[in-house]
């Protein structure tokens, strides 16, 4: 009983801390985060170049020994009837991974805007500048369509897991030259998910861990989107924990830094982000820009969506959503999953900038 308790208490004790954090963050931000994103992103740093050393992801690893274990200890505590104490222990353990995680990382997520972290406008725009902003990242990807390897059906070839992986972590190598400490942080490259087939059924292609300090794609992730998933990934490595700015991030490294394939991953993406945008406030002008995109750009667009209805079970991705959705609320996100698509507000002050920039001519 005395191991009980104390378990109880230590629980306790770690989720007032947890709390204070959060409260900290969130009341005394021009104090907080003057040190923390740095100190977060050398703890990233650190984690990632002990974790890279094997090229499979550990969180995984260690995720399959933590269940095992927890059958084992369950088993075990019901044998020796001390069902109380091991659900003492397993409460101990959850709060202290709670505690680890937001202690490292997930603070971010009330860090500043990464409009102030870059200096952008921070405007609305009207529904004709989306239009046009969204014309330029289709004809932007229609460019970089004609550049890269095409299947027999027109649908892109794609430069493959390790390949992309290495042209990211090239982008983000140049990214952190150029522009300095906003974008500090690991650069390590990104790993694929051993379980990459759930994945694709639960409808994700990637996750970072920031325990591990691994960013880790599924290799279910469409060719065309897989060198922004990767970004994306490494972007919440480098504390931009909020999904549209990851977005945005991974957009602005690929496009501004990439090679060919991730700057048409990048134009693909952040015209898909903005004509969604364009859909919801003029769905007539959303369907004339989409009649004019070309005929390969078309092409994935078609085949992105075939390709991921065939791999995902919709329950299984509801529930998921439901999941996620509800971790995102609690960290005051308040959109939850919709806020992937908020980047567009992101893409248009940085479009309508002086720092927007494409890495290279296309032609």
């Amino acid at each position: 009983m005395t191991k009980t308790i104390f378990r109880l208490i230590s629980s306790g004790v770690l989720a007032v801390l947890t709390g204070l954090w959060i409260f900290l963050a969130k009341s005394c931000p021009a104090f907080w985060f003057r040190f923390y994103p740095a100190l977060s992103r050398r703890l990233m740093t650190l984690l990632s170049g002990l974790t890279s050393a094997l090229p499979i992801p550990v969180c995984e690893i260690l995720v399959l020994l933590a269940a095992l274990w927890l059958i084992f200890t369950f088993v075990r505590a019901l044998h020796r009837k001390r069902f109380v104490r091991w659900l003492s222990g397993l409460l101990l353990a959850a709060v202290l991974l709670v505690n680890l995680y937001v202690s490292v990382w997930g603070l971010n997520y009330f860090a500043p805007p990464v409009n102030e972290v870059l200096q952008l406008p921070d405007e609305r725009y009207t529904t004709a500048q989306l239009r046009a902003a969204t014309e330029y990242f289709r004809e932007l990807a229609g460019e970089s369509a004609r550049l890269l390897p095409r299947n027999a059906d027109g649908t892109l070839q794609g430069a493959g897991f390790d390949a992309c992986a290495d042209s990211v972590q090239t982008c983000f190598e140049t990214m952190k030259t150029a522009r300095g400490a906003p974008f500090d942080g690991s650069t390590a490259r990104v790993k694929k998910l051993l379980s990459s087939r759930l994945c694709g059924k639960l409808g994700t292609t990637g996750v970072f861990v920031c325990l591990t300090g691994e960013s880790c794609v599924s290799s279910t992730t469409y060719p065309a989107a897989l060198p922004l998933t990767m970004a994306h990934e490494m972007a919440h490595r480098m504390g931009f924990a909020r999904e549209d700015e990851a977005n945005f991030v991974a957009v602005y490294a690929c496009l501004g830094y990439g090679d060919a394939n991730c700057r048409y991953s990048a134009a693909y993406l952040a015209y898909i982000y903005c004509y969604n945008s364009l859909a919801k406030a003029d769905p007539t002008a959303a369907s004339e820009v989409a009649a004019g995109c070309s005929d390969l750009f078309r092409a994935d667009l078609d085949a992105t969506t075939e390709h991921y209805e065939k791999q995902e079970s919709k329950a299984a991705s509801e529930v998921f959503d439901k999941v996620y959705d509800g971790y995102l609320k609690s960290f005051s996100v308040e959109s939850g999953v919709q806020s992937y698509g908020e980047v567009t507000d992101l893409l248009l002050n940085w479009f309508y900038s002086d720092r927007f920039q494409v890495a290279a001519p296309l032609n």
